[in-house]
């Protein structure tokens, strides 16, 4: 198949997906009046020798929605796993990506994240 062949066909099979996400989104932001998110720092660490690092991406609503403290997060929970499977610590920390696309993953974790961190 031509590769203009196989972009329509992409591009046509990919409509029923962009309409349930156009779907999704309405609803988030209509239900997002009585949301509660942490307002405390977005990273942490769990003391231990040779410490690891992990960085943990996704939307804040999938890895800290409901909670008061980042420190009861999902990350903060697969820091404190981690550290005690492996004996080593964990530094954590978490960025929020807006987009739901890969290609723009990378730019916003260095733009936003990875910068801030480096300067500190």
């Amino acid at each position: 198949m031509p590769r203009s062949a196989l972009s329509r066909v992409r591009a046509l099979t990919g409509l029923p997906f962009r309409g349930v996400r156009v779907v999704e989104f309405v609803f988030k932001r209509r239900d997002a009046a009585g949301d509660i998110y942490p307002d405390d720092p977005d990273r942490g660490v769990v003391a231990g020798p040779a410490p690891e690092r992990v960085i943990f991406l996704g939307e804040l609503g999938e890895l800290t929605l409901g909670v008061r403290t980042h420190e009861l997060s999902l990350p903060a929970f697969f820091a404190r796993h981690r550290a005690a499977e492996t004996g080593r610590g964990v530094e954590w920390s978490v960025a929020a990506v807006s987009s739901s696309s890969v290609r723009d993953a990378a730019a916003q974790v260095w733009g936003e994240h990875i910068a801030n961190r480096t300067a500190q």
